[in-house]
């Protein structure tokens, strides 16, 4: 986490080591750049997509605790996805966006 929330890179994320993870305003600022009007930017999975990250690195290959098996960490990411979808301002909490737009 700390990697992402200061270069924007995270080389040890095996998942997506060669992206970039953007904040809302600089994916915004990049597409309106481009010409790309209206940018509308949603958040694919909300605060709880997060947590799927951080529990995949707390147990890398061990398994899960007894607390935390009994609650599917997906379940419990779905659930706080759908409740951020209703909350535009939550927007930058997730952690994949998809920006929509049409270029001029």
């Amino acid at each position: 986490m700390r990697d992402i929330l200061e270069t924007g890179h995270s080389t040890d994320n095996e998942r997506m080591a060669h992206c970039y993870y953007h904040r809302e305003t600089e994916l915004r600022s990049e597409l309106a750049s481009a010409g790309i009007r209206p940018v509308n930017i949603v958040g694919l999975t909300g605060p709880g997509g997060w947590l799927t990250v951080l529990i995949d690195a707390h147990f890398k290959s061990q398994p899960y605790s007894d607390k935390l098996a009994a609650h599917d960490p997906l379940d419990t990411a779905l659930e706080c996805s759908r409740l951020a979808d209703r909350m535009p301002e939550l927007v930058a909490a997730s952690s994949l966006f998809l920006a929509v737009g049409q270029k001029s």
